[in-house]
């Protein structure tokens, strides 16, 4: 009797579509790698190709000799190229399963990766120098030094400016998979964050975490930006994740009154007529917030930024049948200061506020359903400082 493969291959389908990202250590990825060259991809890009051929021009561990050289495919079709150099790493079995990239592979920072067509493939540590790989293979382990300065945006002239604050870190990953590392600052003082600070340096960026929780967190994340011509040294640009929208003044402010937690914020809308209400938000965890209406406190159930392409709204007083609704425009679309304002609007509420105000039209509910008050600009009115409700000092 003819087996029905359909439920079977329904199964599968659904499975391929929900696949898990795959993952693999950096030194685990080394110890599967059969063979690991510099080459050159050969092929145009295939999605349904099953091997590819690739130009071998250094070995870096294996027995391969230099030359054409056939690989097969493992989970993925390899992102690349006709033509690019990058870094092969070939499996036990001869597929090209890992891949390193970069503009200059011998001069860059080499961005890793595996090939997977159902989903993401992540390698940890994700990146390192051609220097730093040619340790691990002779050592075990590769080392490297980082200078991280912290920086922070100047709304008003547009540009990033450098604080007094930086960081210093040796690092030393090894094929037990461990990173350790020696961290220093300079011009920061701490008066309640105890202990060594946390860092992880992921191979494109870093991250340094003194404290985490939601009451009164202290975290700086980066992107390096360049390496020194050794092969182990870079240097980041570092902001302040968290708290997020601090700039200088406020940072610097947080960090010497350990009675300070998260920020809350005072925004504050305009009608035509000059009719001003105030808009609070962030100031209880769970909460997004609430307006001034007269004499009452109307609960806000939705609402963020817009982007340059996307409006957006706050509604106050229930979500489906709101008393107070306002309808904002999109940012400017031709001013520069905006471009990356797209996508992930709320994220931005406070950054587009420091340099524009918001526009657009104010609704009240009255017996006819929402009334067209007048049209309104949105403005930040100011920024504070919660409660630290950890702090036990005076």
């Amino acid at each position: 009797m003819k087996k029905n493969l359909a439920p079977l291959f329904f199964f599968l389908l659904c499975g391929m579509m929900n696949a898990h990202p795959m993952a693999i250590s950096f030194n685990e990825m080394i110890k599967q790698s059969k063979t690991i060259c510099i080459a050159k991809f050969l092929d145009e890009y295939n999605y349904e190709s099953l091997a590819y051929n690739i130009g071998v021009e250094e070995v870096l561990k294996g027995k391969q000799d230099t030359g054409k050289l056939s690989v097969t495919k493992a989970y993925g079709t390899p992102q690349l190229k006709k033509g690019e150099r990058f870094i092969a790493f070939i499996n036990e079995s001869g597929a090209l399963e890992w891949g390193g990239t970069a503009d200059d592979p011998e001069k860059d920072l080499i961005q890793l990766q595996g090939y997977y067509d159902y989903n993401a493939y992540f390698v940890s540590p994700g990146g390192l120098t051609l220097v730093q790989l040619k340790q691990y293979l002779a050592e075990n382990k590769f080392t490297g030094e980082l200078n991280a300065d912290l920086e922070f945006f100047d709304y008003e002239k547009q540009v990033f400016e450098k604080s007094q604050t930086s960081f210093h870190c040796t690092f030393t990953y090894d094929d037990s998979d461990k990173e350790t590392y020696d961290l220093k600052s300079t011009g920061l003082t701490v008066v309640d964050f105890k202990g060594k600070p946390e860092f992880s340096y992921d191979g494109s960026g870093i991250q340094i975490s003194y404290e985490e929780n939601m009451v009164r967190p202290l975290q700086f994340d980066g992107i390096v930006d360049s390496i020194g011509s050794g092969g182990h040294y870079f240097h980041c640009q570092v902001s302040v994740s968290e708290p997020e929208n601090l700039d200088m003044k406020m940072f610097y402010e947080y960090v010497a009154h350990p009675e300070y937690g998260p920020l809350w914020y005072e925004l504050q809308v305009t009608l035509e007529d000059s009719t001003k209400y105030t808009i609070v938000e962030d100031i209880e965890m769970g909460r997004i917030g609430y307006i001034i209406y007269g004499k009452d406190s109307i609960e806000c159930n939705a609402g963020g930024g817009p982007s340059r392409t996307d409006t957006s709204y706050y509604i106050f007083g229930g979500y489906d049948d709101p008393l107070i609704r306002i309808s904002l425009d999109c940012l400017p679309q031709n001013d520069p200061r905006f471009k990356d304002y797209t996508g992930e609007s709320d994220l931005y509420l406070i950054p587009a506020l420091r340099m524009t105000n918001y526009t657009g039209r104010f609704y009240v509910r009255e017996k006819n359903g929402l009334m067209f008050k007048g049209n309104c600009t949105i403005s930040l009115k100011a920024i504070h400082f919660g409660k630290n409700e950890n702090w036990k000092g005076k």
